[in-house]
């Protein structure tokens, strides 16, 4: 297949949520990731970098009866959109695309542009943070 039809097909796939089709265009055109780059930091500069509330368009199942579980349920979800928001943007990333996309972390390295190595350890100071912010608000205990 020339890269032309292999963009197209790898285009197709990734519209329809094949993360490893959306990986494949990332590592045949690294321009994408001076782009993102890019915007992120224009987005930085403005203050605008907002990433939307976790219940947007996700059924959430809820095991519990009742509306006190439902509630509780709603209160630590607002808490988790809290810390996130207190975390560097570049944490906040790489969890979302790890625990809401499911990216692998060769998928990770290559839409980063980083070392799998990397991927790991940014991952580890992402979740550290997220519970540092998480956890005084949450009433958990740290021991």
């Amino acid at each position: 297949m020339t890269d032309g039809r292999a963009d197209e097909a790898d285009v197709a796939r990734a519209r329809a949520g094949d993360t490893a089709a959306f990986a494949a265009l990332v590592r045949r055109h690294p321009l994408l990731q001076i782009a993102r780059n890019a915007a992120l930091d224009q987005l930085r500069r403005r203050r605008l970098i907002q990433f939307a509330p976790l219940d947007d368009g996700m059924d959430v199942a809820d095991t519990a009866p009742g509306p006190e579980a439902r509630y509780a349920s709603r209160q630590r979800q607002a808490l988790l959109e809290h810390a996130l928001q207190q975390i560097a943007a570049e944490h906040r990333e790489i969890l979302l695309l790890r625990e809401i996309e499911n990216l692998s972390y060769n998928e990770l390295a290559a839409v980063l542009g980083i070392a799998e190595g990397t991927v790991k350890s940014r991952l580890a100071r992402a979740r550290a943070a997220l519970l540092e912010h998480f956890r005084p608000h949450a009433g958990v205990n740290n021991d």
